[in-house]
């Protein structure tokens, strides 16, 4: 379905769209054109924002490892439910988001915050092979960071060094409900949390992490998780500052062999098959 809707052509590449000031604010994306303010008013085709379906993998985990019907839920969305299987298929980023609130609904506002584990990340092939390219911390987020338009098309990860602190940051460049906003990127925060707890588990009391609010129960039932340095931030971005001596520190799997190759899959912005669709 997804791949039959991104059949509609752009005027531009998916990267134009995401450096566009007025993405975020664009309707729900579709095949329709819409006006870009960038542009003068010009019609601009909004292409149709897509992730990989091994994206929902560690959720679908969670969700079985509590006894769910994680099948039946990853059905009602809309979704293939071999989601490891098929973890490099392109799907529409609306249905995966779906698949947030379904699950949601049954297993509580805070179960993205639960499956974001390292050891579920391991299913999510997109963003788990560049990780373990790195030898360290620096090397590999510089791994996740420089490939992730493969892994999804409107969504940004960056690493950066600010004020003595690293900052992972990620931004959804797509209207998004704040319900989807919270879902998502407690998803995207834990797995950094994890990711320090790993591999430097001095440094986890000085993570901060910046989140947007769910509408009805702010953040009080993430609070457990993220400890004492969890604050709201506005909707589409999320942020995880921790020290900057992280960096350095050494990755589990480092053996200074060759690096593992990268899967042979398309990017979902800027060149390839996928992103001119």
């Amino acid at each position: 379905h997804a791949v039959r809707l991104a059949k509609v052509r752009c005027e531009t590449n998916a990267q134009a769209c995401l450096n566009c000031p007025c993405a975020p604010d664009s309707p729900r994306i579709g095949a329709r054109a819409i006006p870009c303010r960038r542009r003068g008013g010009d019609s601009l085709a909004s292409p149709i924002p897509l992730i990989r379906l091994g994206a929902g993998a560690p959720l679908v985990r969670q969700l079985r490892l509590e006894g769910h019907d994680a099948d039946g839920i990853v059905r009602a969305a809309g979704l293939p439910t071999d989601v490891r299987g098929q973890a490099c298929a392109a799907v529409s980023f609306h249905d995966m988001l779906a698949l947030f609130r379904r699950a949601a609904a049954v297993a509580g506002p805070d179960v993205g915050s639960r499956a974001g584990t390292m050891e579920g990340l391991a299913d999510m092939v997109s963003v788990a092979v560049p990780l373990r390219r790195g030898h360290d911390v620096r090397s590999a987020l510089r791994e996740v960071e420089q490939g992730f338009s493969r892994h999804a098309s409107h969504e940004q990860l960056s690493v950066t060094v600010e004020g003595g602190e690293m900052v992972v940051r990620d931004r959804m460049f797509f209207r998004l409900s704040a319900i989807d906003s919270h879902l998502g990127q407690q998803y995207v925060a834990a797995f950094v949390v994890s990711l320090v707890e790993q591999v430097a588990a001095d440094l986890r009391p000085r993570v901060r992490v910046m989140l947007p609010p769910h509408p009805a129960f702010g953040l009080g039932h993430l609070q457990a998780r993220f400890g004492p340095g969890l604050a709201a931030g506005p909707a589409r971005v999320m942020e995880v500052r921790a020290p900057v001596e992280l960096l350095d520190r050494p990755m589990p799997w480092a053996q200074g062999g060759e690096a593992e190759a990268m899967p042979d899959i398309d990017y979902l912005v800027g060149s390839g098959p996928m992103a001119e669709a």
